[in-house]
């Protein structure tokens, strides 16, 4: 008998979603035949094909794959019984949001809809409203432990970004470093620059195959790379483990996207230190922006 889905979870990122199935498979190791599928864009379609035929009961996957599985009718929701968007306010901002409410039409009305978003602005409200009925709200406060997590803001003139980039990593020296760039050509050129000075870097960003990011992934973590560049990317949603330094080499334009990435040192109890780079009077006033929020001044390195 071919096992109906009962659950649907929808996920920003390939590597997000990757990571949910990977957990959910553990979860479910104490029940017998439990099969749960991925998929995502930039994986075999047909061999997800295959997979749905025989069936499964948790399907995690990325909208626009999830969405032409089921206008192709590989995918049939009509047991469904729990759907979950995971990280939705990175669907909205992904440009994700119709595809997603595309395949909410699809859903049965009975259903247990659970929504996660690490902000909560008008759009996302009003996503709630019209795909949750009478929801029950959780909210849990981030808070960044000053004791654990420590900040710093260097400046320096735009043109001399990438190399105040280059003389704080050798002078800290950490065995580990993430650096967040705003683009994905920021992306490029600043890991190239690193490489063509000495350092062993690496880029990841969302232009790149599927294969070559889980590539880049898999050497940082290995430590055969010391130092990732990557675009916001990898400020949410990535099992990257604890990192003893997180560089960002500009700010973001949102106070939000900034205590996403400080917020990848310092976890688990161990201490870390997050670099910000402020080059120019616009970027000044996104660092005042930022602080207003924190609510304290990052002291100048």
């Amino acid at each position: 008998r071919v096992a109906a889905t009962q659950c649907l979870v929808l996920c920003p990122t390939r590597e997000l979603a990757e990571q949910v199935a990977t957990e959910l498979r553990r979860l479910a190791q104490r029940q017998a035949n439990t099969r749960i599928l991925t998929t995502c864009g930039g994986r075999p379609y047909r061999r997800q094909l295959e997979a749905l035929r025989r069936g499964a009961h948790v399907v995690v996957g990325t909208p626009g794959r999830v969405g032409k599985h089921i206008r192709k009718r590989s995918l049939e929701l009509g047991s469904l019984r729990v759907l979950v968007l995971d990280e939705a306010d990175r669907m909205l901002d992904m440009g994700f949001i119709d595809q997603v409410e595309e395949i909410v039409s699809g859903c049965p009305e009975k259903r247990q809809t659970l929504l996660f978003s690490a902000t909560f602005p008008d759009q996302i409200a009003a996503l709630s409203a019209r795909v949750q009925r009478k929801p029950q709200k959780v909210t849990v406060e981030t808070q960044v432990a000053p004791s654990l997590l420590k900040q710093q803001v260097h400046m320096c003139e735009p043109g001399q970004r990438n190399q105040l980039i280059v003389d704080l990593l050798a002078d800290l020296r950490f065995s580990t470093v993430l650096v967040f760039c705003e683009t994905r050509g920021d992306c490029k050129k600043l890991s190239d620059f690193l490489r063509g000075r000495g350092a062993v870097s690496l880029a990841l960003h969302g232009e790149m195959e599927q294969r070559a990011r889980d590539d880049v992934l898999l050497q940082f973590c290995n430590g055969s790379a010391s130092v990732l560049v990557a675009t916001n990317l990898a400020a949410r949603g990535l099992d990257i483990p604890s990192l003893p330094l997180v560089l960002i080499a500009e700010l973001s334009h949102d106070a939000d996207s900034h205590l996403h990435r400080i917020g990848r040192t310092g976890r688990a109890g161990e201490e870390g230190l997050a670099i910000s780079i402020v080059a120019g009077s616009r970027e000044k006033e996104r660092l005042e922006q930022i602080e207003e929020q924190l609510g304290y001044r990052i002291p100048l390195g």
